[in-house]
């Protein structure tokens, strides 16, 4: 239960700017050792289909090409809501 009510606390102080931002692109930008971690795969995955879920659009820099010189983004396809 106590896990429920913290959980829903950091989503009533995020609500402001999930309102502020919603419809806006909001870059995602991850790499390094995130990338050899499942676990951390997983978690970050999950919060960019929360991202998309509550009206956000969530883009993922491509950490690969940026070791070549370019940065490019990817549009992410999560739909996970519906």
């Amino acid at each position: 239960m106590q896990q429920m009510i913290e959980k829903a606390s950091v989503l009533i102080e995020a609500l402001p700017y999930i309102q502020k931002f919603r419809g806006d692109t909001v870059v995602v930008k991850f790499g390094g050792s995130i990338m050899e971690s499942e676990i951390g795969y997983r978690n970050i995955l999950k919060d960019v289909a929360f991202m998309e879920c509550v009206g956000l659009q969530p883009a993922a820099e491509n950490p690969f090409q940026k070791k070549c010189g370019k940065h490019t983004f990817s549009r992410t396809l999560f739909r996970a809501c519906g």
